[in-house]
C-alpha cells in the first residue's frame, strides 16, 4: 500500500502520522506482513541455467528504490546460490542500451525483479519499510524470455534496531540489501552436479 506523495508533502510531521493512520497506507490489523507468492514452476529445475543475466531492477515506486545496490546483491548473491551471473557491464551494453532481445545474450536465464511498493508510512515511527515486488527467472534462450520460475514478496522490513538512526539514504540503501536477501532465500540453488 502506498501513500499519495501530495498528501504526504502538504502535512507536518505530527499530522501526518494521524492522517497516515486512518488512510488505510499502514498494514492493517490482521493483514500479513509477509507473504510470498509463488508463481508456476514453469521448468527451472529441469533447463538448469547456469549464466544468469541480472537485468536493471523496474521500479515502480517513483524512483525510491536505490535500484543500483538491489541489483548488485542479486549479482553477487547468485554465486552463493551456483548460478554463474553475467557481468552487469556485458549486459547493459549488450541488452539495456543495444535493446536487444535475452536471447543476444547469450545468457541460460535471465534475472528480472520489478518493486511495485516501497511503502515508507512507517519508517519515522516504526523504523519499517513495507515493499512488494516481482521476481521471475526467464529462459534465456527464447525471445521474450519464457518464465522458469517467479514470485511476488511482500515484506516488511525491520530497518532501525536501537536508538541511533541512520539516515534517510541509509536506511534505503539497508532495504535495498535486505530485499535482495529476501529474493535470494527464494531463489532455489542450481544443483552442483553435472546435467
Amino acid at each position: 500500500m502506498q501513500c499519495t506523495p501530495i498528501i504526504v508533502s502538504a502535512l507536518s510531521g505530527l499530522t501526518l502520522v494521524s492522517v497516515l493512520g486512518f488512510s488505510g497506507c499502514a498494514i492493517a490489523p490482521g493483514e500479513s506482513q509477509n507473504e510470498t507468492n509463488r508463481y508456476p514452476s514453469f521448468g527451472l529445475e529441469e533447463s538448469r541455467p547456469v549464466d544468469i543475466a541480472v537485468l536493471p531492477v523496474k521500479d515502480h515506486t517513483g524512483g525510491l528504490v536505490p535500484a543500483r545496490t538491489l541489483r548488485n546483491q542479486l549479482y553477487l548473491g547468485l554465486v552463493e546460490k551456483l548460478y554463474s551471473p553475467i557481468s552487469l557491464n556485458y549486459v547493459d551494453v549488450n541488452w539495456v542500451e543495444a535493446k536487444f532481445d535475452s536471447s543476444s545474450l547469450q545468457a541460460d536465464g535471465v534475472l528480472q525483479v520489478v518493486v511495485d511498493e516501497w511503502d515508507t508510512s512507517l519508517l519515522s515511527t516504526n523504523g519499517a519499510l513495507n515493499i512488494v515486488m516481482q521476481v521471475e527467472i526467464l529462459d534465456g534462450g527464447q525471445p521474450g524470455g519464457t518464465p522458469l520460475w517467479g514470485a511476488r514478496v511482500k515484506r516488511r522490513l525491520e530497518l532501525v534496531q536501537g536508538s541511533i538512526v541512520p539516515s534517510r539514504e541509509e536506511l534505503f540503501e539497508k532495504a535495498a540489501v535486505m530485499a535482495a536477501q529476501e529474493i535470494l532465500q527464494l531463489i532455489p540453488s542450481r544443483p552442483a552436479d553435472p546435467r
